[in-house]
């Protein structure tokens, strides 16, 4: 495959994102979230944390940056929660719980970030910053990321052990996951990591990745690919694309109840068991994808033997496995980041697919009152919807109420109610998800946060601390949040949504509730203490709450709402089949033209009409993602730049090239998808140089004759290992030595 480099004028339009953030040149991070401005570290009513910067002794670490369920083991192998600025020594164990994190920082600043679910032991601490320094930890499950700190000393060692090797560093950042099945695996940001098992040592170094199984080698470290893109098909390999769903198993009606599998999203527990109503199996958990309903016979899987094999991200392919680990439960139409590396024969393979947005194409919500119901139609402020069997509709409403309403909007423009809900008003509703840390009979605590349990209360499953758990209810005059509902929740319903008073702007708070805002969150203009909001955001996996928007309420409106769609017509305004009011009072944001995707809030006036307060570009025009791969150069020709994979850049315009690129250099390149799917290099970044050209990871070499696109007069014959023929093949290379050089000439390139 051939690939032209872009201009530097067109980088801008192109990886510009209002909805997702590209991290550049740099792994995704397995916690914390990027461009926070808040120091609120924990979520929680009028929580605050500080922490020393690091440990004050050699031999012990500092805990900091506390998310979620944190414990520490004590020496008489009780666990107890942890606390920020706890100090731990050589011995002990730390673990974290679903939706949690935690960080370690030692005396010579290296810090180790323990992402959710995860436990390491301390076997040695001694981080001094003259001298060995020697610290050695045991990683038991979960992911780890560790920036170790250089040292002066060439005898210093930073080590993590694992049941399937140990990696040591004297200064580098890196990724350590023990996964299902026995395997470990190394992901390499900076520097570089040596991966010892079974007596076999490797080396990976910056953009490479290196797995081992217990009582194995470690594997050659292979080049990385990691990026955020849409997407495009899940499915089985030999099935067309779609997912082969297992027959359901049969299971008797127990006294109107059943017993289904709750998928949790968990790679190491991903089914609970949970005893609910038929109409709590029908309404909530068949829209959960991936719960099985009901439950086998035998009890629920331990484990994911269903994963896809293929997934296509911004039309390329990857191929996943019982290692790769799926966090929200992406689907067709999403948005998600991914890592992953390069298999021998030039195929992509994902260890790590992240949901960051559901496809926002159809999605709707707003408040307002009803008019008329009937069992098909609601009324409601002047707008029809639609409901059916599967809309959950609280119980008792009648015409008058005040309701939010969400769903999704039809191609034809109607609007398709997923849930109708009693609301109080502007400013006094909240959502949002969390762990279950203490259940009483009247308060739960759930993140950090009091919810008051009443009669009026809906429990939909079987609850215990620990559970990931999504709540809806009230936040009442007297600052009390009232639980309307609590359900059992896969990741896929990670977010907040509430409404309330602003009490604090560093860090933001509203309604007692503290939480963090990133770069990217969209904030209205003037907000200031005292003023009503609307906040909605994302849970992050280690339980962070970041707002993506936080919105003034206009108290001469009760009625609001927000949707996603094309615009079909801006004279006037119409947004998927809905007539919008535009005048001095709308925000316009972007460069809108008609086809593109907006999202559109505002105000449901008292004559009906809907006021647009903003329609903003939601930036999908820009394609279906981008990639940061990894490849070492073979040969530089002029503009053509060669890859050992077979793949051919070729510069063009003032392209930017940072570092010094020459013949085997490691290089990440900026690969990005535009909606049609052409893919265009913006930027290449060189992260290591080989004294020679690395060995090809592939047994065996291939003779072709390479013609250079477009300058079909310089070919000239190359060796190269087969991993890289068919791409060389894809774009006009032909097999054996080019017939000017004749059958007994050596290859320009014999490595």
């Amino acid at each position: 495959m051939t690939i032209k480099l872009a201009s530097r004028g067109k980088v801008a339009p192109i990886i510009r994102m209002s909805m997702v953030t590209l991290i550049l040149f740099a792994g995704i991070l397995l916690a914390g979230c990027a461009g926070s401005k808040s120091s609120a570290a924990v979520v929680s009513q009028g929580a605050t944390n500080t922490t020393p910067i690091k440990s004050g002794n050699a031999d012990s670490a500092v805990l900091t940056d506390l998310h979620g369920t944190t414990e520490v083991e004590t020496g008489d192998g009780q666990w107890t929660p942890a606390q920020s600025g706890q100090i731990l020594k050589s011995g002990q164990h730390l673990r974290t719980g679903a939706l949690s994190n935690a960080t370690l920082i030692f005396y010579d600043s290296s810090r180790l970030a323990l992402g959710a679910e995860a436990e390491i032991t301390l076997d040695v601490i001694n981080a001094q910053t003259t001298g060995v320094r020697v610290v050695q930890m045991t990683q038991v499950s979960g992911e780890s990321r560790h920036e170790v700190a250089r040292s002066a000393d060439p005898k210093s060692q930073y080590s993590v052990n694992t049941p399937a090797g140990s990696g040591t560093a004297t200064g580098a950042q890196f990724t350590m996951s023990v996964l299902p099945g026995q395997l470990s695996q190394f992901r390499v940001d900076d520097g570089e990591v040596s991966v010892v098992n079974a007596n076999v040592t490797v080396v990976a170094v910056a953009g490479q990745t290196t797995t081992s199984l217990v009582g194995q080698p470690p594997t050659e470290p292979t080049l990385r690919i990691s990026g955020e893109g849409q997407v495009m098909q899940i499915g089985t390999a030999g099935t067309g694309g779609g997912v082969v769903a297992a027959p359901a198993p049969v299971q008797k009606n127990q006294n109107g109840k059943i017993t289904l599998c709750h998928a949790t999203g968990s790679a190491t527990n991903p089914y609970v068991t949970i005893t609910v109503s038929m109409q709590g199996a029908t309404h909530r958990h068949e829209q959960h994808a991936g719960d099985i309903i009901p439950a086998p016979a035998g009890g629920c899987p331990q484990s994911i033997a269903t994963v896809p094999t293929l997934w296509n991200i911004g039309g390329q392919t990857f191929q996943t496995g019982a290692s790769t680990v799926i966090f929200g439960n992406p689907q067709v139409g999403d948005w998600v980041s991914f890592e992953g590396y390069l298999l021998p024969d030039g195929s992509r393979f994902a260890d790590r697919i992240v949901l960051l947005n559901h496809g926002p194409a159809s999605q709707f919500a707003f408040i307002g009152k009803v008019e008329s119901i009937s069992a098909a139609i609601w009324i409601i402020s002047s707008r029809v919807v639609q409901v059916n069997e599967s809309t959950v509709i609280e119980a008792g409403l009648k015409v008058g109420d005040s309701v939010q309403v969400a769903g999704t909007v039809a191609a034809d423009g109607i609007f398709r109610a997923a849930r109708i809900n009693r609301t109080e008003g502007a400013g006094s509703n909240f959502r949002f998800a969390g762990i279950l840390s203490s259940i009483s009979p009247d308060v739960w605590i759930i993140s950090g946060i009091k919810v008051t349990i009443g009669v009026s209360t809906t429990l939909n499953g079987d609850f215990a601390v620990g559970n990931p758990v999504a709540v809806e209810g009230v936040i009442k005059a007297d600052g009390t949040w009232l639980a309307t509902s609590i359900d059992l929740v896969t990741p896929a319903g990670y977010h907040f949504e509430f409404t309330g008073a602003v009490e604090g702007l560093s860090p933001w708070t509203v309604s007692g509730v503290s939480f963090d805002v990133a770069d990217w969150t969209e904030i209205d203009a003037g907000i200031k203490v005292g003023d009503k909001v609307r906040v909605a955001g994302t849970i992050n996996a280690d339980g962070r709450w970041v707002a993506e928007q936080i919105e003034r309420l206009d108290t001469e409106h009760a009625t609001s709402f927000d949707f996603f769609g094309p615009v079909l017509s801006m004279n006037p305004w119409n947004v998927r089949g809905i007539s919008l009011t535009v005048d001095a009072r709308t925000t316009i944001k972007g460069e809108i033209t008609l086809g593109e995707m907006v999202k559109v809030t505002g105000w449901i006036l008292a004559d009906g009409t809907w006021l647009a307060t903003e329609i903003k570009h939601t930036g999908l025009h820009l394609g279906q993602g981008c990639f940061l791969i990894s490849g070492v150069v073979q040969s530089i020709n002029g503009d053509e730049i060669i890859l050992t994979d077979g793949q051919t850049l070729v510069r063009s315009g003032d392209l930017v090239v940072i570092g010094d690129l020459k013949e085997a250099s490691l290089v990440r390149y900026q690969y990005c998808v535009d909606k049609d799917g052409l893919g265009t290099i913006v930027r290449i970044v060189v992260v290591y140089q080989w004294a020679v050209l690395p060995p090809v990871a592939v047994t065996g070499k291939a003779v072709i004759c390479h013609i250079p696109p477009g300058n079909s007069g310089n070919r000239h014959t190359l060796e190269v290992g087969q991993s890289a023929v068919s791409a060389h093949l894809a774009h006009g290379d032909t097999l054996g030595p080019c017939p000017a050089d004749g059958s007994g000439t050596k290859p320009r390139k014999d490595k």
